[in-house]
């Protein structure tokens, strides 16, 4: 084979397609150092084993052309010398790949992601929620507004977010041949699909059962979460791949919580290069398209938000006040205490008055003797006396008289009651002046105070009787049978 015909370009691709592209190359290079074409045949052959890293070298020079779009001549020569080695393709390399000409979009590729959302059911609900599919496009990602939970006020409510993300793809593969810089085989259609699903579990706190107007609830948050985690990942296929890692977040404030999912496919896609020579005198140059691969990333965002409708606290109960008497002639309903014996301090009938207090002290509501016991109600006791005698003497007799019964109720009651006692004497008696009249020897009773609000809505039935044998919220039931005689006060 002579010189000449070695230069003719049809040789050199003949050449090229057994051999490949290195020995050509080493071809060239003995060419051009003027040797004699068998000689040049022959040292191609025994140098093509020491020419391993042209691929490496043409890999690099392609990645350079990958990243930049278009690169400069002399970025080619630079790529080559930090891979080091030297001879075959080495001095061809930067007349071969000089330049990227044009990138050509893929019609033919395409890569879906859709998703649904659902919540768990949660307590007092029938059925589960029906999950929601996300639509099919949106501005900014694409989001789905879920069934609300409505907060409850006996107790905390829990529950999760279920994110179900769907991705599928179909990557068109290269089918053109390189000649020259080397062959490509024709690949077919990558294809694949992948799933996520991201668990949050959340709880809805319970409404304040008593709204306190002295803070401000505004801020409060009333859903409290876990942070997303993906809960099952899977990716299948080849040509893309659905990333392990999306970015996840949670937000929680006063009207719910969202979250937010950012799933990505990463997929090589090609992009088309023309390649052209830049061959010696007597050589044609020749020019081909090559498929450069292009790693590149799809994805959106996907929102899930779950409404809470707000239970408002119920308003706290309104303060209660009470007022019970035991006052009147003895003649009429709910009189009075008594009778007492002409001129004396001392019941008639002592066991039957102490049992009549009893009843009556241990009769009223169990709040209203817890608020007396406790010193935030007051008792009045108030004595009299016929209109038999002295006004002086009276007077004094009604005093000693609501001391009686003063005394008694103090053992009912305890230390911390305020018991104030009072002496009318015969001022009041409704008989004539010197007559004697048992109903008007007597002691009235009456109580007043406020039981507040909280401690109110707790209160059962009449403030004033029908509760003996009734505990108070803190104190004793109280005794069921006569109590001890008390002491007389002085």
């Amino acid at each position: 084979m002579k010189r000449n015909e070695l230069l003719n370009a049809g040789v050199l691709l003949r050449l090229q397609r057994r051999y490949g592209n290195r020995f050509v190359g080493k071809v060239i290079d003995r060419l051009r150092n003027g040797d004699q074409p068998r000689d040049s045949l022959a040292s191609a052959r025994r140098s093509i084993d020491r020419n391993e890293q042209v691929a490496k070298r043409i890999a690099s020079t392609l990645e350079i052309v990958n990243g930049a779009g278009s690169a400069p001549a002399d970025a080619f020569p630079s790529a080559l010398q930090r891979q080091g080695g030297g001879g075959g393709l080495s001095n061809a390399l930067p007349t071969i790949l000089q330049r990227v000409t044009q990138i050509l979009p893929d019609n033919a590729s395409f890569i879906t992601l859709d998703g649904t959302a659902t919540r768990s059911k949660v307590a007092g609900e029938a059925t589960e929620p029906v999950p929601k599919a996300f639509p099919k496009q949106g501005q900014d990602g694409v989001a789905v507004e879920l069934a609300p939970v409505t907060q409850s006020r006996d107790s905390a409510i829990h529950g999760n977010i279920v994110l179900t993300i769907n991705a599928k793809w179909k990557i068109h593969g290269p089918l053109s041949n390189v000649p020259i810089v080397g062959i490509l085989p024709a690949v077919g259609d990558s294809t694949g699909e992948g799933q996520l699903v991201i668990d949050t579990p959340f709880r809805v706190l319970k409404t304040k059962k008593i709204k306190d107007d002295s803070k401000d609830d505004d801020d409060d948050t009333v859903v409290k979460n876990k942070s997303p985690r993906l809960a099952r990942q899977r990716s299948s296929g080849s040509g893309a791949a659905l990333d392990s890692q999306p970015a996840l977040s949670a937000d929680a404030d006063d009207n719910g919580l969202s979250v937010t999912a950012s799933p990505r496919v990463t997929f090589q896609s090609q992009v088309a290069s023309q390649l052209s020579t830049n061959n010696p005198p007597l050589i044609p140059n020749v020019s081909a398209q090559t498929q450069i691969p292009n790693t590149q990333a799809f994805g959106s965002d996907f929102t899930v938000t779950l409404p809470v409708n707000k239970t408002p606290p119920l308003s706290p109960p309104a303060d209660h006040d009470y007022h019970c008497t035991r006052a009147g002639r003895l003649d009429q309903e709910a009189p009075g205490f008594g009778p007492f014996i002409v001129a004396s301090d001392q019941f008639a009938k002592p066991d039957d008055a102490r049992q009549d207090i009893h009843a009556w002290y241990f009769g009223l509501e169990p709040n209203v003797r817890q608020n007396l016991e406790e010193g935030k109600g007051i008792l009045r006791v108030t004595g009299r006396a016929s209109r038999t005698g002295s006004r002086t003497f009276n007077l004094d007799l009604a005093e000693r008289r609501a001391k009686k019964v003063r005394g008694i109720i103090a053992d009912f009651a305890g230390s911390n009651a305020h018991l104030n006692s009072f002496a009318l004497g015969e001022f009041g008696a409704q008989t004539p002046d010197n007559k004697e009249d048992a109903n008007e020897r007597r002691v009235d009773v009456q109580i007043d105070g406020t039981v507040p609000g909280e401690q109110a809505a707790k209160m059962q039935g009449d403030d004033c009787s029908g509760h003996l044998g009734q505990t108070t919220p803190t104190g004793p039931i109280g005794p069921v049978v006569n109590p001890p005689e008390p002491s007389v006060p002085d």
